[in-house]
């Protein structure tokens, strides 16, 4: 029995006496082992990456753990450089002795990579730009690895090599965009997978990181399942999940260069569109200006091609979205968005998109585009106000916005359509816009009204200006006039007294070409048709609604009549058709208008009338035949020619009798000559007018 406790003692002694004999060669002959294989591991990692590989010191240390650490590593490629400052490989000690270099874990700290986007693809700085004519850059696979011989003695068994996990600690990654000439960074990259690797496929069956990207915002991945091959570049995730700003994302699918079918699929069932602000301030400035709120749901799938070029298509649903543009805003939004982008733009349509401008319902249907910063609404068609409209706009995304727009409305209620924009100026004019049309631009910011300028013409029907009778103050105006007695509103015959006396002023119709700037209307061109006028205007109608107009006022031929029966005087007021006609100035917003007729212009139209009456009088009495017609005619009067006195007739013999003889004038005094007696007579009957209105003959 004591001979067996002694042959076990021994047996042990000598297996640790073995394994301690082993582990103190390691020990001392560490970093002796790890430099020989230096060139080899350079030369596996070269072969591997397609680019030349250097690495610094390679160090050694087998307690508590065996590494390797690597410094100032160098991967160099079309002149440029990616450094890994510190680069350690956990290993398997005994493994190593046989040249079996089983990685247990490589981690890579605080490496920093660049990687560049150019118009012909991507590329990361330190690795071949383009794939080799064969297709990809040259890999070692397994066998090319296990066949390497850099030793300079050719005997040496090969190096062997194995990874199962590779790390990174505190990553940075910048994407420098060359086409847009901006840089994107992912900051304090974290991650550990487990992996095998086998013929150039690497796979990992977990994955799980963090990184901050867009300066502040954190994100956490994970996946499980993935493969990557790096002779092609595709790659396949079974399952994937990322968490950023309060929303998760699941990716699936898979990408490959080669196979424009695969594609990764990302989803979301929901996603806090307040959240997102970081992103739009790098992808879409000034959006975040527009208040956005709201729920939407992804599913997009996106895929890459060999040259960086990506597509993405799918649908983004919406629920209870609001934001508001300019103080106007849209709430209880929802639909779906159907997008199709590549990285030359995109495209998003929707046709059932419907929401709430201010408290007015609408539908959508949208066809719109993106590219280049540059956002084009080709067609919005709008169902609102009971009407359509039509836009086809283009959106600078940067800035303040910018915006041209081509519009196109009809059918629509105006008393719907000023509340809704101008909620602070309430507005007593009412109607149906049956057809507008213009040509605008501005800047969608909270100066969006300042800033629009452009032409527009349109046509309104059917409608009131509320609260005011503009007949009737412009009769309550016409005062002054020496021949009528108060205002002409007086005159109104009982008959056509319900026309005036109506609180509103109807606008069958109203047509008008704008210039729109300052937050004004100018017309030259104003035309309104109501129930017993017309007007034509020129002047200023603000988007408040306030107006300031010089305009001509022409009552129809039966209410002209009408007046004209009871102060025959206004017949000298009336146009060539037979209207009343007045100018006149309307400012003020209604209801509050001020209509104020030029009564200045009206004497001054109505003393050349009369002056034209009585001398055309006087003159066919004096005179009569070809004088009265031409002095008619210079002072425009009527254009009948006075019918001249009959001849006498014929005598039995045919002779003409002598015409009744004329008294002769005294021999003191000559006969006045025709243009004399003209003379006379017209400042006979200007006298008599200037008395007749109180003025003093010249």
């Amino acid at each position: 029995m004591k001979k067996l406790i002694i042959i076990l003692f021994l047996l042990v002694f000598l297996v640790v006496a073995g394994v301690g004999g082993v582990l103190a060669y390691a020990i001392m002959n560490a970093n002796a082992i790890a430099k020989q294989y230096k060139p080899e591991l350079e030369k596996m990692a070269s072969d591997a990456l397609g680019s030349k590989v250097t690495f610094g010191d390679i160090s050694a240390k087998v307690y508590p753990t065996a590494r390797l650490a690597i410094s100032n590593a160098q991967i160099e490629s079309d002149k440029e450089k990616l450094t890994l400052d510190r680069l350690s490989l956990n290993v398997a000690l005994l493994p190593l002795l046989q040249r079996d270099l089983q990685v247990k874990e490589l981690v890579l700290d605080t490496p920093k990579i660049t990687i560049y986007l150019e118009k012909d693809g991507f590329y990361i700085a330190g690795l071949p730009r383009k794939r080799s004519a064969e297709g990809a850059p040259k890999v070692a696979s397994a066998d090319a690895v296990s066949a390497a011989q850099v030793s300079a003695d050719s005997s040496a068994t090969p190096l062997s090599v194995t990874l199962e996990r590779i790390s990174l600690k505190n990553a940075t990654i910048a994407l420098v965009d060359k086409t847009a000439n901006k840089t994107h960074v992912v900051k304090k990259l974290g991650a550990k997978a487990a992996l095998a690797y086998d013929a150039g496929v690497v796979r990992l069956s977990s994955l799980d990181g963090s990184m901050t990207i867009l300066e502040d915002v954190d994100v956490k991945f994970g996946a499980e399942d993935a493969k990557l091959n790096l002779e092609g570049g595709a790659f396949e995730i079974g399952e994937a999940t990322a968490k950023a700003l309060g929303n998760a994302f699941k990716v699936t699918g898979g990408i490959d260069p080669d196979d424009s079918k695969q594609a990764l699929r990302i989803t979301s069932d929901r996603v806090d569109l307040a959240s997102l602000g970081p992103f739009y301030d790098v992808f879409a400035p000034g959006v975040n200006d527009l208040g956005i709120k709201g729920l939407c749901k992804p599913d997009l799938t996106v895929a890459w091609t060999p040259e960086g070029a990506y597509r993405a298509n799918g649908t983004v649903g919406i629920s209870e979205a609001s934001w508001t543009v300019a103080d106007i805003p849209l709430t209880k939004m929802q639909g779906t968005l159907n997008l199709d982008a590549t990285d030359k733009g995109a495209k998003v349509t929707t046709n059932d998109t419907k929401g709430l401008l201010r408290d007015a319902p609408f539908t959508l249907a949208v066809d719109s585009g993106l590219k280049d910063k540059r956002a084009g609404l080709e067609t919005v068609t709008a169902k609102i106000f009971d009407g359509t409209g039509t836009l086809n706009t283009s959106i600078d995304l940067e800035g303040d916005m910018p915006f041209t727009t081509k519009l196109s409305l009809i059918d629509m209620k105006i008393e719907q359509v000023l509340p809704a924009l101008l909620p602070d100026n309430p507005s007593n004019i009412s109607g149906t816009i049956t057809e507008m049309s213009g040509d605008i631009g501005g800047t969608f910011n909270d100066k969006l009204m300042p800033s629009i300028t452009g032409t527009a013409k349109m046509h309104l029907a059917d409608g009131l200006i509320k609260e005011v009778n503009l007949g009737k103050e412009v009769l309550g105006g016409v005062t002054e006039i020496p021949f009528v007695q108060g205002a002409l509103l007086n005159a109104v015959p009982e008959g056509m007294r319900d026309l005036i006396t109506k609180p509103h002023t109807a606008l069958e119709s109203v047509t008008a070409t704008y210039a729109i700037a300052n937050e004004q209307l100018q017309t030259e061109d104003l035309h309104i048709q109501s129930d017993y006028f017309e007007m034509d205007a020129k002047g200023t109608i603000g988007f408040d609604t306030k107006l300031d107009l010089a305009a001509m006022i022409y009552f129809n031929k039966d209410f002209s009549a009408g007046l004209a029966s009871m102060v025959k005087e206004i017949g000298v007021l009336f146009d060539d058709q037979g209207r009343l006609a007045f100018p006149v100035k309307i400012t003020g917003i209604p209801p509050d208008l001020k209509v104020m007729p030029d009564v200045g212009d009206l004497v001054k139209r109505a003393a050349t009338g009369v002056v034209k009456q009585e001398v055309q009088k006087q003159v066919e009495k004096a005179v009569g035949g070809e004088v009265g017609g031409i002095v008619n005619k210079l002072l425009g009067g009527d254009k009948k020619m006075p019918v001249a006195p009959e001849s006498a007739a014929p005598a039995p013999d045919g002779t003409t009798p002598p015409a009744e003889a004329v008294p002769a004038a005294p021999a003191e005094e000559a006969p006045a000559t025709p243009q004399e007696e003209v003379k006379k007579t017209a400042e006979s009957a200007v006298g008599g007018l200037l008395k007749r209105i109180g003025g003093k003959k010249p």
